[in-house]
């Protein structure tokens, strides 16, 4: 399937999907994933913002793409991997990243900076090389956001307008001390911003080798399920108390992500017109109906 005809199939989707399916599921929006996909309702798209947040590519008007599909579905993560399994690859990318880290950019191990009041030192990614951890199975995940935020944060700070410092003293000090952070840190580590944007796209690689990932062809076949998800009554205690309820609608075996894709978007055909008592969700999954074999909650 081409891009256009996987384009021309999404806008079929569209004109068939019932916009209005409510629920109690997924927190208190009562809008299920796809069911606005154009963004005619704030919030339809699971996106904070709604249709009417700047750059949305759920707009109306704007053409929706693979990764959009993507976005709306939560079909890039796998469902019901073993937490043996996700700290078995966590502990190797930990191990992966101290020898990448090691080899290439030494500093990073021993880079700290002082807080900004105080004399403090702050060490941001040395508590990821110690002995702390007990699982590892959002390793990564932690990993990279820190290194995502380190770097995004020097940037901002090293490329702050400098007109906007002049008056900054009296009720904006922290830009000032900021800036000059950023100053020393580029004088302290020259090749920062290129180190960390080496060890990013060495984790971005890490990332596409996990056993959660969807693109990853190692994790296959899987299975993606369509579940309608429901409101139970667990009990009356404290006014009565409610938990959610996954049935299985229908499952396929899939060998690689493009057949993902075909099915993702056959489940939005009929999510639409089936006969469902609450919410649809697709889900991606390494069992066959795994998500909906769970007993209900209890509490001591």
């Amino acid at each position: 399937m081409n891009k256009e005809e996987l384009r021309k199939l999404i806008m079929e989707v569209i004109k068939e999907i019932d916009p209005d399916i409510e629920g109690e599921p997924f927190d208190d929006d009562n809008i299920w994933p796809g069911s606005d996909i154009e963004g005619g309702k704030v919030g339809g798209t699971m996106f904070p913002h709604g249709h009417g947040f700047p750059g949305n590519p759920f707009r109306k008007g704007k053409k929706l793409t693979k990764s959009d599909l993507e976005k709306i579905l939560h079909i890039s993560y796998i469902d019901g991997v073993s937490e043996e399994d996700q700290d078995k690859f966590g502990k190797k990318c930990q191990k992966y990243s101290y020898n990448f880290i090691k080899k290439n950019s030494p500093w990073i191990l021993t880079y700290g900076h002082k807080e900004e009041y105080g004399d403090k030192m702050w060490y941001p990614f040395a508590p990821y090389f110690s002995n702390q951890y007990q699982s590892f199975g959002y390793w990564l995940n932690g990993f990279y956001e820190e290194v995502n935020r380190q770097l995004t944060h020097f940037e901002h700070w090293i490329n702050f307008p400098k007109e906007k410092l002049k008056n900054a003293a009296k009720y904006s000090r922290h830009w000032i001390l900021r800036y000059k952070w950023a100053k020393q840190v580029q004088q302290q580590y020259p090749t920062i911003k290129e180190d960390l944007s080496k060890l990013i796209a060495f984790l971005g690689k890490l990332q596409n080798n996990s056993p959660t990932d969807a693109t990853n062809s190692k994790n296959y076949p899987l299975y993606i399920s369509l579940y309608d998800t429901t409101r139970r009554l667990g009990g009356h205690e404290e006014g009565g108390w409610w938990y959610d309820v996954d049935d299985l609608i229908q499952s396929y075996k899939v060998n690689n992500y493009k057949d993902v894709r075909k099915v993702a978007v056959h489940f939005l055909r009929i999510m639409g017109q089936a006969d469902l008592n609450g919410k649809p969700v697709i889900v991606l999954e390494k069992e066959k109906g795994s998500k909906g074999n769970k007993p209900p909650p209890s509490y001591s």
